[in-house]
């Protein structure tokens, strides 16, 4: 089955203002900055590269079975690391990345190109998704919402339920306010950054209430601090560990929630 992309022109959630607009253009002026050196960036430290590599872990396996035919949408897909790593495990469904900054599909495209992955990319608005009603199968949205003020995550969920088929499943990740408030108080000038970047984090228990439409909502941690340091030393007490925190009360002590939800038929 062909999927056309739109060009939707009009926004299909009302959230157009002077401040969106001007945070749109922030975003795209830093990232297009940054794309060139992004993933060199990200990759500086050994912490850093295992928790990509075990998020990326968790969320392919909550995506579960695909076909040929799943659409699978990944939005912001940055320099495509993500779909990249689901490509290297053997998915073969059709994916597109979405992403609002040229500079980054720019280099998306470019690393596809060099890998030999059949990907598709296109610049595109979270807000106003360039997909019709009820046409995708699996949404991943990894690394974004931290990125807008919490007024405008209902916004931004509203738009990926429109876009998901009926029983089409939706996987994203929330900056854990847990964690934050640890932070907050062991790290130097945390306390600070935090209080200029308030809805840099969420407090899970608000996070049900934001997926009240949905079905099947689960939650699990990823990226527990020191879990690098134990897997190093010690690979069979951390898949333990691992399995607590995607588990039992012990999620709320991760760097990051991963949420999972279902569109209901």
């Amino acid at each position: 089955m062909s999927i056309t992309l739109e060009s939707n022109q009009e926004p299909s959630v009302q959230t157009e203002s002077a401040d969106l607009d001007g945070l749109r253009s922030k975003l795209i002026h830093l990232y297009d900055h940054n794309a060139p050196r992004y993933d060199n960036d990200r990759s500086i430290t050994e912490s850093l590269h295992f928790y990509f590599d075990h998020a990326h872990r968790a969320v392919n396996a909550l995506i579960g079975p695909t076909s040929k035919d799943t659409l699978h949408v990944d939005m912001p897909v940055g320099t495509g690391r993500f779909l990249f790593f689901l490509r290297e495990q053997g998915r073969d469904h059709r994916m597109i990345g979405i992403d609002i900054s040229k500079g980054m599909l720019e280099v998306a495209a470019q690393n596809s190109r060099q890998c030999g992955h059949d990907i598709e990319f296109s610049q595109g608005d979270a807000f106003s998704l360039p997909f019709a009603d009820n046409s995708v199968d699996v949404l991943t949205s990894l690394r974004m919402f931290h990125l807008f003020p919490h007024c405008y995550w209902p916004g931004l969920l509203d738009e990926m339920y429109r876009v998901l088929k009926p029983g089409g499943t939706l996987i994203t990740e929330l900056r854990n306010a847990a964690r934050g408030t640890a932070c907050q108080l062991l790290v130097p000038g945390f306390r600070k950054r935090r209080k200029q970047h308030p809805h840099v984090f969420v407090n899970p228990l608000s996070i049900k209430p934001l997926f009240r439409r949905w079905e099947n909502m689960h939650m699990q941690g990823v990226g527990l601090d020191a879990l690098s340091k134990i897997h190093r030393i010690a690979p069979i007490l951390a898949k333990g560990v691992d399995t607590l925190q995607r588990t039992t009360f012990v999620r709320y002590f991760s760097k990051t929630l991963i949420i999972r939800a279902t569109k209901p038929f």
